[in-house]
């Protein structure tokens, strides 16, 4: 029961380090790349996509 409890806290926490390491990503390409220029945030995505499989796996 325990050992299950903290893996949900540990993969709580990786998600939020994630979330907040790519947002900061994310607000940095903004400032640099033109807002009219959609690849950041495709690049964006593809980021918390492939971390999202690393996560789950």
């Amino acid at each position: 029961m325990t050992t299950d409890y903290t893996l949900s806290i540990k993969h709580l926490y990786r998600i939020t380090l994630f979330f907040i390491q790519y947002n900061i990503l994310y607000y940095s390409f903004i400032s640099k790349i033109c807002q009219k220029n959609y690849s950041f945030l495709i690049l964006y995505l593809y980021t918390i996509y492939q971390q999202c499989i690393f996560v789950n796996f």
